[in-house]
């Protein structure tokens, strides 16, 4: 099964190639291997280097995964980024592990483009026959679940298990229960509090949302955003989390009468030039000033479409809603940027705070974000606070803010309630809230 580099066979080319070798395979009791591979951030490199130069970084993958296979070894293209291998005529399921190894030791070399050098990483996702399935379509598809499997857990390489039946897919099934978990309201919304450091007073709360009972049990929450994103149900799972946060941030009423609440919206949505008119319309439902709404977005988000997220948050701040940058310095956003957008609250990201007291590097991160806030008059919210000593320490370095589990875990409306009443920390007047 020989490939050339200019033209590598196509996805019916490979089906038909990869059926022939499950026959064979059948008669001979081997074992097939697919593995799926995606080139990750390829889109990314043709808009900073150019469609050529992405091209480019495509022909080299392809002539490293040519010397890594062998001759009996079928190479095809089966996206702009993504390719499949077949390896027949195998012995043991643990070949396709070492394959991927050598192919990982291959693609770790930089590749020079425009005169810099930089790193492409690859996710695989590999399915196996018998076991997996035993149609080439069924083996390729299983494959293909691995590898999204892979990019959704934040993995290079993930082998498939199925389910109830080798014709399951967890994506599709986390798909549509997410669906349904969106419609039915069966998530779960948890409100973590932000603090004032120097006066004690409770200045706000973050709103967190939760799939406890998810398809296969909890669901992180950097899976169901991603798969929502991918099956385009980001903007109603957002629209879910905005009302559920200005219904019940209206319960607190009796209790805290001026506690604002902040919800995070992504890349996607944040870019909507719909957001504006959803997220007003939500506000006239609930019956909320706007200045008790925080929309947070991260850095990286705003940098995905910067000139869109832009017109967004500057309607939406017009309006009276505050914009926080969540886990900044962490992305790639630039001071232009930072002075142009409406922004009134950084958000220091835990990685950075958590270990401060012994990290000094990232005590150094921490005090140039707090002056930096202050030189350009923003509030600025440590996250991660565990400790006395992290909180402490974080007064003397002058941060105004601060959330994590020291503070107060995330907990649910009614318990936020209880909280709110026995908590060492005193209620602020919304004049002088952080988010």
């Amino acid at each position: 099964m020989q490939n050339t580099h200019l033209k590598l066979p196509d996805r019916g080319q490979l089906l038909a190639a990869l059926e022939h070798s499950l026959i064979a395979a059948e008669d001979a009791g081997d074992l097939v291997a697919v593995i799926v591979l995606k080139i990750q951030r390829l889109k990314d490199v043709s808009i900073e280097f150019g469609y050529t130069e992405g091209d480019a970084v495509i022909q080299h993958v392809i002539e490293r995964l040519q010397h890594c296979i062998r001759q009996k070894d079928l190479l095809a293209r089966i996206n702009n980024d993504e390719f499949a291998l077949v390896l027949p005529g195998l012995k043991n399921p643990a070949q396709p592990v070492m394959a991927i190894n050598k192919i990982q030791r291959s693609c770790n070399a930089p590749i020079e483009i425009c005169g810099r050098e930089i790193k492409i990483k690859l996710a695989f996702g590999t399915s196996i026959s018998p076991d997996d399935a035993q149609r080439a379509d069924a083996l390729l598809r299983c494959a293909d679940i691995a590898l999204r499997d892979a990019e959704s857990n934040g993995l290079e390489s993930v082998r498939y298990h199925a389910h109830d039946t080798a014709e399951t897919s967890p994506i599709l099934q986390l798909e549509t229960d997410l669906e349904l978990a969106i419609n039915a309201s069966t998530l779960q919304a948890l409100y973590q509090p932000i603090i004032n450091i120097e006066s004690g007073e409770i200045a706000g709360v973050e709103m967190l949302a939760r799939w406890p009972n998810g398809p296969f049990g909890e669901v992180p929450p950097a899976v169901f955003v991603d798969t929502a994103e991918r099956c385009e149900l980001i903007m109603p799972l957002s629209v879910w989390c905005l009302n559920n946060a200005l219904r019940e941030c209206g319960d607190w009423q009796s209790v805290l009468p001026n506690v604002p609440v902040a919800v995070n919206f992504s890349s996607v949505v944040v870019a909507d030039p719909h957001l504006p008119e959803v997220v007003l319309s939500a506000l006239s439902l609930w019956d909320t000033q706007a200045v008790r709404l925080t929309v947070e977005v991260t850095e990286s988000a705003i940098m995905s479409d910067p000139q869109a997220c832009m017109a967004v948050l500057n309607q939406l701040h017009a309006h009276g809603v505050k914009i926080a940058i969540d886990n900044f310095g962490t992305g790639y956003s630039s001071l232009a940027y930072l002075e142009q957008l409406p922004v009134d609250t950084l958000k220091i990201d835990q990685l950075f705070v958590s270990d401060l007291v012994k990290n000094m590097a990232h005590r150094r991160i921490v005090q140039t974000v707090i002056d930096l806030a202050h030189n350009f008059d923003l509030s600025v919210v440590a996250k991660g606070v565990e400790d006395e000593e992290t909180l402490d320490t974080l007064t003397m370095m002058g941060c105004q803010y601060a959330q994590g589990f020291y503070v107060g875990q995330p907990m649910r409306s009614g318990e936020l309630e209880n909280w709110f009443q026995s908590s060492p920390w005193e209620p602020v007047d919304v004049a002088h809230a952080c988010v």
